[in-house]
């Protein structure tokens, strides 16, 4: 078996995603924030590599959609939710969550390449083990 480690998504290359199984682990924030989401039932979550990105796909603002994210570390202006997993409750059940940061996203997006990606942090490592 090999293991790489890759410490940011600009580092990641072809030869880290052909034929292989990607873990990524955003430890603190974005795929945190994706299990809490997973746990109070948001029906979905679509991943961006910018903010632009997100707001675009999201569309105005309705019951069903759930923009949030952040950049350099600050919620960005119009998006529902910044980047904590403690802002996720269950009125936020059924909702389709768009959402883009930093590095944990645009981390994932880097990855699309590969055999699989999973989205991992502290709270899901057993799960994605």
């Amino acid at each position: 078996m090999r293991v790489d480690v890759v410490f940011l998504p600009s580092l990641i290359t072809e030869e880290h995603l052909v034929g292989r199984n990607v873990a990524v682990f955003d430890v603190l924030r974005a795929t945190t924030s994706m299990a809490a989401a997973l746990a109070v039932g948001v029906s979905e979550i679509r991943i961006y590599a910018d903010i632009a990105a997100a707001a675009r796909a999201a569309g105005p603002p309705s019951p069903h959609r759930l923009l949030c994210g952040e950049e350099n570390c600050l919620p960005p202006p119009g998006f529902d939710l910044g980047n904590s997993p403690g802002t996720l409750t269950a009125e936020h059940r059924g909702r389709v969550m768009h959402m883009s940061t930093t590095n944990g996203t645009r981390a994932i997006v880097a990855c699309r390449n590969a055999k699989a990606v999973y989205p991992a942090a502290l709270v899901n490592a057993r799960s994605v083990a």
